[in-house]
């Protein structure tokens, strides 16, 4: 046994209404030469986000191997959340870049994200993290 504290069982030892968020990421890489979606082709599927309790999207992060694209965030097939929180026409270089949500995302259970890349200049290899903040 740990030296924590000794709680009735089922029952959290903190206070959840005042709980510290825990932040996880989500990541995409993709390897090889980007291209803009047509037809499924160059097609970055969305991911769903299980949520419990309370979740926010706060930054993304990404970089490419060489040359450059211009991404949009979706939200549930959709840019009218991210565009308002300076989340559209991310521009990506070689150089790792980070934009928070301003303001946060708030995320429901099972909605979900995907980039879809607007715009390519001999850009290949994708990295691209969605960094989350819950609290359950």
């Amino acid at each position: 046994m740990g030296n924590g504290t000794r709680v009735k069982w089922g029952n959290w030892p903190q206070d959840l209404n005042n709980a510290t968020p825990i932040r996880v990421s989500h990541t995409y890489a993709v390897s090889g030469t980007l291209g803009v979606p047509s037809f499924g082709n160059n097609y970055l599927p969305p991911f769903f986000i299980p949520v419990t309790g309370k979740a926010s999207l706060v930054a993304i992060v990404a970089k490419v191997r060489s040359g450059s694209c211009v991404v949009d965030i979706y939200l549930n097939g959709s840019t009218s959340v991210t565009s308002t929180s300076g989340l559209t026409s991310l521009s990506i270089t070689t150089t790792g870049t980070t934009w928070s949500a301003s303001p946060q995302i708030g995320i429901t259970n099972s909605n979900n994200l995907a980039p879809v890349i607007t715009s390519v200049s001999s850009a290949d290899g994708l990295t691209l993290s969605f960094y989350f903040d819950i609290t359950p």
